[in-house]
């Protein structure tokens, strides 16, 4: 797993349902505290002597090892906001600590510069002012005479980590200093100080030293440092391990600045660990396991995501996200617990639970098993579709882990041969078959550890994974011309032959950090940023011009002996007609048209080809044009084809609706007014309706109805078509009208209003007589005295749109009508019963018969009015 959490098995991890990608934030989560402790002597403030070389140092000790904690905090104020910075600085004249002024007496002569916390831009201002402000370092930066214990320096440093960053996972102590032995005449005092450090690598804090060597005095570590600088490792993963032992002591004696040197050293600790997985099972035969811990060396570095922020309050706040999941057609907040997880398959959606999610996912637990070796040279080049994984044994689960994985990685090197496995790195995340190559030990140039030996883990490609090659075709260059470029590609030789990345950062990266450190400190927005990217052309044309001019006047000669070589080749002599064979040929003067055969036009297939090669620019223009042409008739009957069925079918639907007339009635019929005013006697009145379960009817609730004295709303809810509440799944709505007749049969209301369940739109409600089809306005227009009197009342009262005048064998057929209690008990209990009987006929066919017949039902005639 990431930062650095241990893997647990299924029973002991809980369930994780999504596979565990490996992303950038899991790397910042684990916080990070680094305490600057800077000594302030008159060997450390004193300047280097004059030079007239451009690399020769020009800051003193202290100096230096201020602008490097400055560099640092502006590095990590936008790469790792979370992380802690601070700056102690002893062996001063003056003191202060924590929420105490200067002169403090609690650590005498440790002067807390900038306390441990997340590092504002107050905090590189005041930083800077000190790198910067000779008047403010002249009168901080003055060095006691007394000699100030290093167990005092130590145990101001744990108080710190101890009051400022308690659950830190990673904490770490930077000493600067050029005095190798500070109590050279006082073993009691050196004594307390390695009790001092220990307590502090109980605590979790690893010390690293960052020695000065004086001009003729070599740094010797031994005298006194070595007793409290440990080399193994904190027990927390997360933790950063340096990749050296230790550091060199930075000089300037190589031509290096002692700047420059001390931010070489820094960098190289500041960076955290990225950790992968840890104690993974790592199986080289059946019952032969060790456990190993995986690290990504190398991970893209991307810019920190940017945020909102809310302004309106005290001071500004971040604004958190929330995710919230809704339904599409009534907007309903979904809880987790009613969504499943589905994949489409074949225009369906088949849906999974979450325990067969589980069980898709997982094929064993994490873990690394050998199945076998190859030779290195069996692995090509291009094998390769993730980054690597570098791993490294652990002791914590297996005993003697690092033996037998030493022993592996020396064997495997030494014969020069990879390790084929099954690899899972988490629980949930999809198997590998991966690589597991031999990594040997490399130094840099002062001899130092720049990259332990171990292992690489390269996940390889399974057969699904590779596509298929291009076709390109072969040509070879002369060897003159492959002499001639050697001999550039030697020229422009990177430094020792390798690509260094430290020698070039990102420059969109740093250009972004760069405009954003401008902005929040007030300073000056530079105009263009630093790009060591960007080729050096005067070196290269001083070191490689006249090998490249050569080059080319090698390629000129070879690409003009060719074309003379072709040229000849191709070009045939004319061929004189004979006068016997002229009898066979045309008449001078005579034209014949030229004619195409059907086989001599180019293939679709013949064309495809030499557009994957890139080849049409060659093609005979004769043979584009008829391939063209063919190509354009066949698309252009593709489209005449529907667009004329379209044309049909919308001349169609013009005839039927009458759409002048349509349009025309709708203007004149105008937006509907107040209701008259009902006197008399008072109604009270239900509306019956059919619907979903997921349909919308609050339209019902609206004010607009809400003029009659009683109005109640009766909804038949369906959850889906195979689960209906009414006695029959027949007829669409015309069962549930029936339903609601017959069961409330004794206690009608005196008016009943049987709707659809829609509220209004051409396409849904095109029965529907009043303006923009809406049932709200056709309620709001209803008379219940009319209906009273009448007795039946048919909701709907124009023809358009509707059938075509040859097709109207009934008047106005609809589903929406009114009806008075009198007139529905004019028939029986049991007649309404019969029609409500199971019939063979489909459903839709069925409800289009009742509406036809609602008017029978009830004991009038067709056309109801309004």
């Amino acid at each position: 797993m990431a930062d650095g959490e241990r893997w647990r098995p299924e029973n002991e991890g809980g369930d994780e349902e999504e596979e565990d990608e490996v992303d950038e934030t899991v790397y910042k989560t684990a916080k990070d505290a680094i305490l600057f402790v800077i000594e302030v002597s008159l060997s450390m403030l004193r300047s280097p002597p004059l030079s007239d070389s451009k690399k020769a140092d020009i800051d003193s000790p202290t100096s230096a090892a201020l602008k490097c904690a400055y560099a640092l905090m502006q590095q990590r104020i936008i790469s790792n906001p979370n992380d802690m910075m601070g700056v102690l600085l002893y062996g001063t004249e003056q003191s202060r600590f924590q929420g105490h002024e200067q002169g403090s007496t609690s650590y005498p002569h440790c002067y807390l510069l900038t306390d441990l916390q997340i590092p504002d831009a107050r905090d590189v201002k005041a930083l800077k002012g000190l790198v910067e402000d000779t008047e403010e370092s002249r009168r901080l930066l003055v060095p006691t005479r007394n000699s100030v214990p290093m167990a005092d320096v130590l145990f101001c440093a744990n108080q710190i980590f101890t009051t400022n960053a308690p659950n830190f996972s990673s904490r770490r102590l930077f000493i600067v200093t050029d005095n190798d032995e500070p109590h050279a005449l006082n073993s009691k005092l050196k004594s307390s100080a390695a009790v001092r450090a220990k307590d502090l690598y109980d605590l979790g804090v690893i010390i690293e030293l960052f020695p000065i060597s004086k001009p003729n005095q070599e740094f010797d570590r031994a005298k006194f440092y070595d007793d409290i600088i440990y080399s193994i490792a904190p027990l927390d993963l997360s933790a950063p391990a340096p990749l050296a032992t230790e550091n060199a002591p930075s000089s300037a004696n190589d031509g290096l600045t002692l700047l420059s040197s001390l931010l070489s050293s820094i960098n190289s600790k500041a960076v955290a660990r990225r950790a992968l997985f840890s104690n993974l099972p790592l199986e080289i035969g059946p019952g032969f396991k060790i456990a190993v811990k995986g690290f990504i060396l190398l991970k893209r570095q991307e810019p920190k995501r940017s945020c909102y922020v809310y302004l309106r309050g005290k001071q500004p706040e971040i604004a958190g996200g929330v995710t919230t999941q809704m339904t599409d057609d009534t907007a309903r907040e979904v809880e987790k617990v009613e969504i499943k997880k589905a994949y489409r398959f074949g225009g369906e959606q088949i849906a999974f639970t979450n325990e067969e999610i589980a069980a898709l996912r997982h094929f064993g637990d994490p873990g690394i098993k050998i199945i076998g070796f190859k030779p290195i040279v069996t692995l090509p080049v291009w094998a390769n579709l993730k980054p690597s994984t570098f791993i490294y044994p652990s002791e914590d689960d297996y005993i003697g882990s690092t033996r037998v994985f030493s022993a592996l990685q020396q064997k495997l090197l030494k014969d020069k041969k990879m390790g084929l496995a099954w690899f899972v790195a988490r629980k949930n995340a999809a198997p590998q078959i991966a690589a597991i190559l031999p990594g040997a030990e490399k130094v840099d140039d002062k001899g130092m550890q720049a990259m332990p030996p171990g292992l690489w883990i390269t996940p390889l490609p399974f057969a699904d994974d590779v596509r298929q090659n291009p076709e390109t075709p072969l040509i070879r260059a002369p060897e003159q011309l492959i002499d001639l470029m050697r001999e550039v590609v030697q020229q422009l030789q990177l430094p020792k032959a390798q690509y260094d990345p430290i020698k070039y950062p990102n420059p969109a990266l740093q250009w972004h950090y760069r405009i954003l450190q401008s902005m929040a400190l007030g300073e000056d927005i530079p105009e263009e940023p630093e790009d060591n990217t960007i080729p050096k052309y005067r070196q290269i044309d001083k070191r490689a011009g006249p090998y490249v001019t050569n080059w080319g006047q090698e390629l000129q000669a070879q690409i003009s002996a060719w074309e003379q070589e072709n040229q000849s080749s191709a070009t045939a002599a004319p061929v004189k007609r004979t006068a016997s064979g002229s009898g066979d040929l045309p008449e001078r003067g005579a034209k014949r048209a030229k004619t195409v055969d059907a086989d001599d036009v180019m293939s679709d297939e013949a064309m495809r080809k030499a557009f994957d090669k890139n080849e049409v620019a060659k093609l005979d223009l004769n043979d584009v044009y008829h391939w063209s042409a063919r190509f354009i008739f066949a698309a252009s009957i593709i489209l005449l084809i529907p667009l004329f069925l379209l044309v049909r079918k919308l001349n169609e639907v013009w005839n039927q609706y009458n759409v002048p007339a349509y349009i025309q009635s709708s203007l004149r019929h105008g937006i509907v007014g107040q209701p008259p005013d009902i006197s008399g006697e008072v109604w009270d009145t239900i509306i019956i309706m059919a619907k979903l379960e997921k349909k919308d009817t609050s339209w019902l609730a609206t004010r607009a109805l809400h003029r009659q004295p009683v109005l109640q709303a009766h909804l038949n809810h369906q959850k889906h078509r195979s689960h209906l509440h009414n006695a029959s799944q027949q007829s669409h709505e015309s069962m549930a009208y029936l339903t609601y007749v017959i069961d409330k049969y004794v206690s009608l209301p005196s008016t009943l209003v049987f709707l659809h369940s829609h509220r209004s739109g051409f396409v849904s409600a095109w029965h529907t007589d009043t303006p923009l089809h809406s049932n709200i306005d056709a309620l709001k227009s209803l008379r219940l005295p009319f209906v009273q009197k009448r007795g039946y009342v048919n909701l709907r009262c124009k023809w358009n749109p509707g059938c075509e005048p040859a097709s109207r064998f009934i008047k106005h057929v609809t589903p929406e009508f009114a009806v008075s209690r009198k007139r529905v008990r004019q028939r029986s209990k049991e007649d309404n019963e019969g029609f409500s009987v199971e019939t063979e006929k489909s459903d839709a066919m069925s409800g289009r018969i009742m509406a036809i017949l609602w008017h029978v039902v009830f004991g009038t005639d067709a056309v109801g009015q309004m």
